[in-house]
C-alpha cells in the first residue's frame, strides 16, 4: 500500500497531485473550494474552509496522513499546517519561518535586526 500524503490545494493543486501520483503516493487533498484544481484525480478529497482545523485534523487523522505539502501560500493555509505540525504531521516548508516572511514589516525588522 503506499503512503497517503496530505496537500492543501490551491492554484497547483493539480500539477502537484499528478507529480505525487508519479512518485507512488495517493493524495489527501483539502481544497478551499469546490471544483478547485486536483479535486477530480485526487484519492481522497475534502472541500472546507481551511479554518475549519478540527475537521482537516480529522480528515488526515483518519488516513494516516504524516507528511503535508502547502499547494498555496494562503494565510489560513499556513495557519492550518502549524496547527497540524503540533499534531505530529510533518509539512514541506518552515512554517513559522514562512508566517514571518508573509508579514512583510515583521520581516523587514528581523532582517534589519540581523544587520542585514
Amino acid at each position: 500500500m503506499s503512503k497517503i500524503i496530505g496537500l492543501i490545494g490551491g492554484a497547483s493543486g493539480r500539477d502537484l497531485t499528478k507529480q505525487l501520483h508519479e512518485k507512488g503516493y495517493r493524495v489527501a487533498l483539502v481544497a478551499g473550494k469546490n471544483g478547485e484544481l486536483g479535486t477530480d484525480i485526487a484519492d481522497y478529497v475534502l472541500t472546507i474552509d481551511l479554518q475549519n482545523v478540527d475537521t482537516i485534523r480529522s480528515f488526515f487523522h483518519d488516513l494516516n496522513v504524516k507528511h503535508l505539502i502547502l499547494g498555496t501560500g494562503h494565510r489560513y493555509a499556513f495557519k492550518l499546517a502549524e496547527e497540524l505540525e503540533k499534531d505530529g504531521i510533518t509539512p514541506n516548508v518552515n512554517v513559522k519561518a514562512s508566517l514571518i516572511a508573509k508579514v512583510k514589516n515583521d520581516y523587514r525588522d528581523l532582517i534589519c535586526e540581523k544587520g542585514i
